[in-house]
């Protein structure tokens, strides 16, 4: 990565995701999911502060072990 000079100016943001909810993303998805299906997903926010940037994710699993994850950016 690099700029456009010496006197670049930037604002360099940086998360933390946990491995905890901080309770204000509700998912409503379907419990199983079907190979070459397709089914909604829907993301809803609360208690976010405008002008604040916030990361989080959704992970997938088998009921066993991670198989996945969708990373969410929100800027309310």
């Amino acid at each position: 990565w690099q700029t456009d000079g010496p006197d670049a100016n930037y604002t360099l943001f940086n998360w933390n995701v946990g491995a905890t909810s901080a309770g204000n993303m509700a998912i409503a998805a379907p419990s199983i999911a079907t190979v070459g299906g397709s089914a909604n997903v829907d993301l809803t926010f609360s208690g976010l502060s405008a002008g604040s940037k916030y990361l989080g994710a959704v992970d997938y699993s088998n009921g066993v072990i991670s198989i996945g994850s969708t990373v969410i950016r929100v800027d309310p």
